[in-house]
C-alpha cells in the first residue's frame, strides 16, 4: 500500500505486481503487457487517475489515487488481514496482535527509520509477503536486524533508506522475487561488493540497487558485480548505477526471463554477455570516460540483440577527473541492433555530424540527446535527415543554431525542447511538418516559445506548451502558457 497522496509509477507497480504473483502472462502477452492492461482498466473505472504520461507515446507514466477509495480499500484490506499499514501516528502493537499467522502485506510509513524498525519488532506475524518501507529519513539504523525474520518475504522495498554496504544478511530472504535498495560509499576509494551469494536468491525476478541523487555526484563509487548473477535465472528486471564484473565469464545460464538491463558497464560490452540476453528489449550502458575509451568497440556486438528495442548510453561525471573531447564514435549503421526504436545519449560528447548516422536507422523513433551529448553549438542537419523519427528530445544542451526543413524530419509528432538556453529558435520550416502534434518547451529562452508561437499560430493544429522563466534564466519566477493553435 502506497501513502496517501503518493505517485505511482505504471513501471515499478507492474514489477511488483508480478513479484506478488498477482499476474500471470497471457497468450501473445507477457506479464509487463497484462499488467499495463490492468492499470488502465483501474483508470477506466475510476479507481485510480492518471498522473503524468509519456511525451512520446501518451501511455501512462504515473498515478495516483482517490482519497476515498484509498481508505476503502485500506480499511477491507485490514479487515481480511491482507495488508498491515503502519504510520507514526498509529500503535503498530495494537495493529500486529489482531493479525492472524497466514501471509499479510507490510506497508511502513515513517518519519525515522528507528520508528519503523521499532514498528518492525513489533509485528509477531513473520509469514508476510512482502514490506514496503516509506521514510524521510534515510539513516538504515536497525531494520535489517528485524527483516531477517521475515523467512518468506517476496517484496523488500528499502529504496529509502540508505547503506553505506550491501547488506548480506539479504540473502538469507531466498523468497525473494522484487529487491530494491538505495547504497552508497562514503568512501572515495571503496567499491560496493555485492556478495558473490546473492545468486542464493534463485526465485529473484526485480533487482535494483542505486545512488541516493543528492550525493551520485559526491559519494560515487561502483558496484563490483559477480558475474555468476548470470546464473540468476528468473531475473526479468536488473537494475544497476554504474558498476564492474569481477571476474570473467565462466559457465552460466541463458537468462531468458530478462527483459530490462540497466547500467551494464561498456567494458561488459561482450558477445560472450550478450549471448546470455536473448530477449532483452531495453539496455542501458553506462560508465565513465575512461571505460568507453578503454572499450573503444562497444557498439561491436551490439547487433547480435535481436529483440532490443530501447538503448540508452549514458557516461557519468566524477569530480576530479578530466573530461576529454569526446567519449565514443558512433559507429556504421549495421552496427545497430536491428530492432532498435528508441535511442538516448547522456554525457557522450558526440558531434553533431555524427547523428547523420542514426537518421538512417530504418526504425529509429524516438530519440533523445540529454546533457552533454553533443558538443558544439551548430547543427546542420544532414541531407537524409530522420525519415522515421516521431519523437525528438533535446534537454541541457548548449546548442544555439539548428538549421533543418519539414523534409529532414517528415514523421516528426512531438519536438520537446528543456533548459536549452543558448538556442534563439526553432526551424523556421517546422511549420510544414504535417504530422507534428505537441511542440513542448520549458526553461529555455523567451525567443524559442515566441518564435514556435508565431510559426505555428495561423498554419496548423498543433498543441503548442510553452513553460519559460520570466525574464533571464536565472529569475524565480515561472509562467506557463497553453496554446492551441487552429489552422
Amino acid at each position: 500500500m502506497f501513502p496517501e497522496d503518493a505517485v505511482i509509477f505504471v513501471n515499478k507497480l507492474v514489477k511488483l505486481w508480478a513479484a506478488e504473483g498477482f499476474l500471470k502472462a497471457e497468450m501473445m502477452k507477457s506479464i509487463e503487457e497484462v499488467a499495463e492492461k490492468c492499470v488502465k482498466d483501474l483508470i477506466d473505472r475510476n479507481l485510480i487517475f492518471v498522473h503524468s504520461v509519456s511525451s512520446f507515446d501518451g501511455k501512462i507514466k504515473a498515478c495516483r489515487m482517490h482519497d476515498v477509495i484509498r481508505e476503502l480499500c485500506l480499511r477491507e484490506a485490514r479487515n481480511t488481514n491482507f495488508v498491515n499499514v503502519m504510520m507514526d501516528n498509529e500503535t503498530p502493537c495494537e495493529q500486529s496482535r489482531n493479525f492472524s499467522t497466514r501471509g499479510v502485506w507490510i506497508s511502513i510509513r515513517s518519519k525515522q527509520s528507528k520508528l519503523a524498525a521499532s514498528q518492525l519488532s513489533m509485528v509477531r506475524n513473520n509469514d508476510s509477503y512482502s514490506v514496503l518501507l516509506f521514510t524521510e529519513y534515510p539513516s538504515n539504523s536497525t531494520v535489517m536486524q528485524h527483516l531477517k525474520h521475515f523467512k518468506v518475504l517476496r517484496v523488500l522495498d528499502l529504496a529509502s533508506l540508505e547503506w553505506h554496504f550491501f547488506p548480506s544478511c539479504i540473502v538469507e530472504l531466498f523468497h525473494l522475487r522484487y529487491l530494491a535498495l538505495c547504497v552508497y560509499s562514503y568512501s572515495n576509494d571503496r567499491d560496493i561488493c555485492i556478495p558473490p551469494s546473492i545468486t542464493r536468491l534463485q526465485y529473484l525476478q526485480t533487482l535494483m540497487l542505486k545512488f541516493p541523487t543528492s550525493l551520485a555526484w559526491k559519494y560515487t563509487r561502483p558496484f563490483i558485480l559477480q558475474s555468476r548473477i548470470f546464473k540468476m535465472s528468473q531475473l526479468r528486471h536488473l537494475s544497476l548505477d554504474w558498476n564492474y564484473l569481477n571476474e570473467s565469464m565462466g559457465r552460466s545460464w541463458l537468462l531468458r526471463n530478462l527483459q530490462c538491463l540497466s547500467g551494464l558497464n561498456p567494458l561488459s560490452c561482450t558477445s560472450s554477455i550478450f549471448r546470455l540476453l536473448p530477449n532483452v528489449k531495453k539496455l542501458q550502458i553506462c560508465g565513465i570516460q575512461e571505460d568507453y575509451i578503454r572499450k573503444d568497440k562497444v557498439f561491436d556486438d551490439l547487433c547480435c540483440l535481436d529483440q532490443l528495442t530501447e538503448l540508452k548510453f549514458k557516461i557519468r561525471k566524477m569530480i576530479g577527473r578530466a573530461i576529454y573531447d569526446t567519449s565514443f564514435v558512433l559507429p556504421p549503421r549495421g552496427s545497430f541492433p536491428k530492432n532498435v526504436k528508441k535511442l538516448a545519449f547522456t554525457g557522450s560528447r558526440l558531434h553533431w555530424e555524427d547523428l547523420e548516422i542514426l537518421g538512417k536507422l530504418p526504425k529509429l523513433e524516438t530519440l533523445k540527446l540529454g546533457y552533454d551529448a553533443c558538443i558544439g553549438t551548430d547543427w546542420e542537419v544532414g541531407e537524409e535527415g530522420f525519415s522515421h523519427l516521431k519523437f525528438l528530445r533535446l534537454k541541457h544542451l548548449y546548442l544555439h543554431n539548428w538549421r533543418a526543413s519539414s523534409d529532414h524530419f517528415p514523421r516528426l509528432e512531438r519536438l520537446v525542447i528543456n533548459h536549452c538556453w543558448s538556442m534563439y529558435s526553432i526551424p523556421q520550416d517546422f511549420v510544414d511538418i504535417t504530422t507534428l502534434q505537441l511542440i513542448h518547451i520549458s526553461d529555455c529562452a523567451k525567443s524559442v516559445g515566441n518564435s514556435a508561437s508565431r510559426k505555428l499560430k495561423t498554419t496548423m493544429e498543433v498543441l503548442l506548451r510553452v513553460m519559460l522563466k520570466a525574464g533571464s534564466s536565472r529569475a524565480p519566477k515561472e509562467t506557463t502558457q497553453r496554446l492551441l493553435e487552429r489552422q
